[in-house]
């Protein structure tokens, strides 16, 4: 499944936010790491609210059945 999320959106646009693995490790996977000050939730809230606002069309979707949260641009 991994791969092909890789394939669809590529490294710059999987983004990963976690306060349980070091920025060192997440900087060897296939993300890009959503570092900056504040914890994970803020560090996400913040990354969200960025991509919303230049992107105003855009979508937001969570999937439940994983720790998975998808932006996409309005189709």
């Amino acid at each position: 499944m991994q791969c092909k999320v890789l394939q669809r959106t590529g490294l710059e646009r999987l983004h990963l936010a976690s306060d349980g693995i070091p920025l060192v490790t997440q900087a060897g996977l296939a993300v890009t790491p959503l570092a900056g000050p504040g914890d994970v939730e803020q560090r996400t809230q913040r990354f969200v609210d960025r991509h919303l606002a230049a992107r105003p069309d855009a979508r937001v979707a969570v999937i439940p059945d994983g720790p998975y949260t998808l932006l996409a641009p309005h189709a």
